[in-house]
């Protein structure tokens, strides 16, 4: 009888190891993408000012030639 209400509990501690590893990679995972996110916003957000000022270049250049 003690084996039957033990083999719940073990499986109860292998499901809550497992999950609290699984939670643990894909927090992980979740971190990194974040980053690499953070990363693209950055770089588009360079683009659009870099963009914006060759635009302000263009129609400077533009208006000094009429």
């Amino acid at each position: 009888m003690t084996q039957e209400l033990h083999k719940p509990e073990e499986n109860r501690d292998q499901a809550r190891s497992y999950l609290q590893q699984r939670e643990g990679e894909l927090t992980s995972k979740l971190m990194k993408t974040k980053a690499k996110l953070n990363v693209a916003m950055d770089g588009l957000h360079r683009a659009r000012l870099e963009t914006e000022e060759l635009w302000n270049v263009i129609s400077h250049s533009s208006k000094v030639k009429t």
